[in-house]
């Protein structure tokens, strides 16, 4: 059986991946369009940061 809190840590790190690519194609030109996939990115993170601290929360 695989462990919720490493699921989400996978998560987490494949979002951070996520992020940094949008990040640079941000840096590469910086429109409307790659701000929006950083900020959608963040928002994943947040999300799957609420996740973690809910899987945490059940563990104590």
């Amino acid at each position: 059986m695989t462990d919720p809190l490493d699921i989400v840590l996978d998560e987490l790190a494949a979002a951070r991946d996520r992020l940094n690519e949008a990040r640079l194609r941000q840096i590469g030109r910086n429109s409307p369009r790659h701000r929006a996939a950083v900020a959608e990115r963040l928002a994943q993170i947040d999300a799957l940061l609420d996740v973690y601290l809910q899987v945490r929360s059940r563990r104590r």
